[in-house]
């Protein structure tokens, strides 16, 4: 494509150079620049693209796009704007033939549910016959295809590329997680939603975001309009005291989903043709160790649910995904079929059962909101003692930590402090913080700190008993544990197994 197409999408400040040049790529990466590329200099949190310029150069960049005008550029063509992250989302829309445009796009976003969300609405239309995408925390799907990704959600340049990749193998949804980051920084900018979806809002990233108003003003830029982003309906978590603020702050169609009764406005007349302005909510909900049941009640019918994923936050995720097939004009018989077939997400309240006497339970919850959720469903459905085991992630949100404590404390009957990904900083102190909010709580005279990660869920493994239920939290599907500088390899699903295997309950 030629320089002067995609420069004519943009308001630059300053031109240098002749535009009448083709780029055969967009890089943001010097490392992963290739021969033809236009470099656009990101300024990040750690480092800046500015000083990478030189890099990309030399392996063939033809031109750039900088907030920084770089006079020792003599020859190449310069673009200067005044937000190059901006101008990374809207030259990728373009560059990649605007992708969102040509596909049904479904985005959820939220504190917790965002994964498990999305692989259900994944397999509601792939059991439809509609061919789905998926983008997220866990994996990328194109097709048959998975791809490992380094975050939630890509950046703009590689999201479009993943999309025009689904868009020419003939794949016409795709539904994807979109964190409160990727709003932030513009890597959805330019996109359009055929839904959106608002699963709740807790304690999360506030030392990105510094305080929760801001973490909610950044996830709700993908229902408002914001940075040239659209969306034909938004579905949200009505029981939510943030998802109901948000369902008055914006202007397009809503969905509203509950488990606290019925909400339908009775003056509204609903039927199958005016279904953008429906509510959805559960009744006669039962949860066991086995899975979960209850009553969809839908403009479309009221039908059964049967489902191995256990918990009530896993029937408001349930509800998020039907409210999103049913606008999509899916059957009730492919929506109960679509939910039941999904045994369980990877770290998503993952069951392992080696034949063990009580229960446990990985799950990636890294929030207070996650993990008081999982306690609180564990404790309606276990009829022994909670053994607790988490830690914190290093160079994230501190404030969270003895919070996080405080929470495990107060709901858990034994808690096991360990590391979690402790990056630069120490596992002590990350430890220390996190056992402040314990010793507020009931656990104070039983709870113990084990920074070795096997030997924590080896100790609770040991010390449960028949009925007891262990909940190993905060890594879920990871396979890693990220150090100062460097990583070892660590599933918390697989140590756990090998584990009770050695301990014979087989």
């Amino acid at each position: 494509m030629l320089l002067n197409k995609l420069v004519k999408e943009l308001k630059p400040l300053k031109i240098y150079g002749n535009l009448d040049t083709t780029i055969s790529g967009i890089s943001y990466d010097s490392r992963m620049v290739s021969e033809g590329d236009l470099f656009i200099s990101i300024k990040g949190m750690v480092t800046d693209g500015h000083l990478y310029i030189k890099e990309a150069l030399s392996k063939g960049a033809k031109a750039f796009v900088v907030e920084k005008w770089q006079r020792w550029i003599e020859k190449q063509p310069q673009i200067l704007v005044d937000n190059t992250r901006v101008a990374l989302a809207k030259l990728s829309n373009v560059f990649f033939k605007e992708p969102t445009s040509n596909i049904k796009l479904i985005g959820v976003t939220g504190t917790n549910g965002k994964t498990t969300t999305t692989y259900l609405i994944n397999s509601i239309l792939n059991r439809s016959g509609k061919k789905c995408g998926l983008i997220g925390t866990i994996e990328y799907r194109i097709g048959n295809n998975k791809l490992f990704g380094e975050r939630t959600t890509p950046e703009s340049p590689d999201l479009c590329r993943i999309l025009k990749v689904m868009i020419d193998k003939n794949i016409k949804y795709c539904v994807m997680e979109v964190s409160s980051h990727a709003l932030d920084l513009h890597r959805v900018d330019f996109f359009n939603f055929y839904g959106v979806v608002f699963t709740n809002l807790t304690h999360e990233h506030l030392d990105y975001h510094n305080n929760i108003e801001n973490y909610f003003n950044a996830k709700k830029k993908l229902f408002t309009g914001e940075n040239s982003i659209t969306a034909k309906i938004a579905v949200i978590n009505y029981d939510d005291k943030w998802g109901i603020k948000l369902s008055k702050a914006i202007n397009i169609n809503q969905i509203k989903y509950s488990l606290k009764g019925n909400i339908l406005n009775e003056n509204t007349n609903i039927n199958n043709s005016d279904i953008n302005n429906i509510d959805i909510y559960a009744k006669d909900i039962k949860i066991s160790m086995k899975g979960t049941q209850f009553l969809a009640v839908t403009p479309i019918g009221d039908f059964e649910i049967n489902t191995k994923l256990v918990g009530e936050f896993n029937v408001y995720n349930i509800l998020a995904a039907i409210s999103i097939a049913i606008n999509l004009g899916i059957s009730i018989d492919d929506i109960q079929s679509g939910i039941e077939i999904m045994k369980n997400i990877p770290g998503r309240s993952e069951k392992i059962d080696e034949g063990q006497p009580f229960y446990v339970i990985i799950d990636y919850a890294h929030t207070p909101g996650g993990i008081e959720s999982l306690i609180k469903t564990v404790r309606k459905i276990s009829t022994g003692k909670i053994i607790s085991l988490f830690g914190c992630g290093g160079d994230r949100d501190e404030a969270k930590r003895p919070i996080m404590g405080a929470i495990s404390g107060g709901l858990s009957d034994y808690v096991i402090i360990t590391t979690d990904n402790p990056r630069s900083e120490k596992e002590e102190e990350i430890a220390d913080q996190i056992e402040e909010g314990v010793l507020k709580t009931k656990a104070k005279d039983s709870y113990i700190i084990e920074l070795d990660r096997r030997k924590a869920i080896e100790t609770a493994l040991e010390i449960a008993k028949e009925g007891d239920a262990v909940l190993i939290m905060g890594k879920g599907h990871e396979t890693y544990q990220q150090f100062s500088d460097f990583s070892i390899p660590f599933d918390d699903r697989e140590v756990t197994r090998q584990l009770l295997r050695e301990i014979r309950y087989r």
